[in-house]
């Protein structure tokens, strides 16, 4: 039991400087409302350009996707961020997240040629999906708090989640409830079509950021000791 206890403990530290830190720095909710902008702006342009468009709107999504981990690392290193961030995120973190989406690419790309030979190629789809849900779910916090990329960044996290998956599952599974409680409660508001995206998106893009924070908070704390240090912190605390 201590071990339940110490992780609520840890929680409870990383939730209350969650809601400190995003409240201070509200704007970074609506950079994320930002990227999907840039992103579909992109995706509309580049429509026609075949394979190269494809390959714009990639790399466009890896840029926001990098700008968003800055954003994140700077608020907790910080406190604060400013339009310098901003701008600077966007190559920040650019080859990291390039070089992770091109090792799942070519790792999807093979189970998906490999399922063409099984009965049932949707199933291996659907595993693959899920085993990467896992493995790699904590290299969004690995990218800017260590230094790590590639094989070796999914190598680190897939151990990092072996050894602490307990603890660090449960916050997102929850939050990824929420959100889908919260787009379907926006939807139930009965808004005018031409308001109903715009609020989910501020929506998701404030639970978002929340989560962010706090997943990186969490990762700092797991990735700093093992169970028994945390539990021995614990027991220590209520002394």
């Amino acid at each position: 039991m201590d071990r339940l206890f110490a992780t609520l403990w840890i929680y409870r530290r990383c939730g209350r400087r969650t809601v400190e830190l995003w409240a201070h720095n509200l704007p970074v909710a609506l950079a994320v409302v930002a990227y999907a902008v840039v992103i579909a702006a992109v995706r509309l342009v580049a429509a026609p350009l075949g394979w190269l468009g494809g390959l714009l709107v990639t790399l466009a999504a890896c840029a926001c996707c990098s700008s968003f981990l800055y954003l994140v690392a700077q608020v907790q290193r910080l406190g604060r961020v400013n339009l310098y961030d901003l701008q600077r995120g966007f190559t920040a973190y650019l080859g990291e997240v390039v070089n992770l989406g091109f090792v799942l690419w070519i790792a999807a790309t093979a189970v998906r040629l490999a399922g063409t030979t099984l009965p049932n190629p949707r199933l291996v789809g659907l595993a693959f999906t899920v085993v990467v849900f896992v493995v790699a779910n904590a290299v969004p916090e690995m990218i800017y708090q260590t230094h790590h990329t590639g094989l070796r960044l999914i190598a680190e996290g897939y151990h990092f989640i072996t050894t602490n998956g307990l603890e660090w599952f449960p916050p997102t599974l929850v939050a990824s409830a929420v959100a889908y409680a919260l787009a379907a409660a926006v939807e139930m508001l009965g808004l005018p079509a031409a308001l109903q995206a715009p609020v989910q998106m501020v929506a998701i893009g404030l639970l978002v950021y929340a989560l962010a924070l706090f997943r990186g908070l969490l990762f700092a704390e797991l990735a700093a000791t093992g169970s028994r240090g945390r539990v021995f912190r614990y027991r220590g605390r209520r002394r």
